[in-house]
Order: structure tokens, then C-alpha cells, then sequence
């Protein structure tokens, strides 16, 4: 039952991502972790804290990433990484890092900083 329905909402927001339809990808997102709120199993897969907020953020950062919102994405990973330092989660941590520094290292990002730079 919902097992089946999680894995059901993740595939309908994957599948979203890859047809490159933001609105539909984010809808999806946030119906997935509504639904899986105290069930998701995290990237660890024995994470089962209530609601995860630290996977939704990341999720949503990654988000963000793919479709060209860089500082969305920065904003969401911000948080997720105060959310997985705050309960300890040095999975998401890592994978919050880990995708910290591709986003800063992009020629786009260092392009709109330096934009931002000369304001």
C-alpha cells in the first residue's frame, strides 16, 4: 500500500524531471514527501524521522540545480544543511556538501555572483 504509492509519486516526479517540466517535477516532489511524511527512508534507508525535512530540502535543491535556478538551489541547500547538522544526519550532510560545491563550482554560478559582485 504505501510503499507502493511512494514509489509510485517518486517515479511520477523523476519522470517529470527528465521530460524537463519544472511546475509538474515540483508538484510531484511536494506531493511525494507529503504522502511519505514520517515514511520516507532518507538516502541512508533507516532514516525514518518524521517528515525528513533535510531530504525534501535536498531534493529540492537538486531541483533547483537541474533546471538552471542556481540561487534557489544554494537557498534550499543552505537550509538543508543547517537541518542536518541540527539533527545529525551526516548522510544528507554529505550529500548536501557534495552538491554545495558543484553548484559553486558551475561557470554559471561564478558568472551571476560575479554580476551580483559589481551591483
Amino acid at each position: 500500500g504505501n510503499a507502493k504509492m511512494n514509489a509510485k509519486l517518486l517515479n511520477q516526479f523523476m519522470s517529470h524531471v527528465r521530460l524537463k517540466d519544472y511546475y509538474s517535477a515540483l508538484n510531484s516532489l511536494h506531493t511525494y514527501f507529503d504522502y511519505s511524511s514520517g515514511s520516507h527512508q532518507g538516502l541512508a534507508q533507516m532514516d525514518t524521522r518524521l517528515g525528513n525535512f533535510e531530504h525534501a530540502t535536498l531534493e529540492m535543491a537538486q531541483l533547483h540545480v537541474k533546471f538552471g535556478h542556481l540561487s534557489e538551489g544554494i537557498k534550499a541547500l543552505e537550509e538543508t544543511l543547517r537541518s542536518s547538522q541540527q539533527n545529525t544526519n551526516h548522510i544528507c550532510l554529505i550529500h548536501s556538501l557534495a552538491l554545495m560545491c558543484q553548484v559553486i563550482s558551475m561557470p554559471e554560478y561564478c558568472f551571476h555572483q560575479s554580476k551580483v559582485a559589481t551591483r
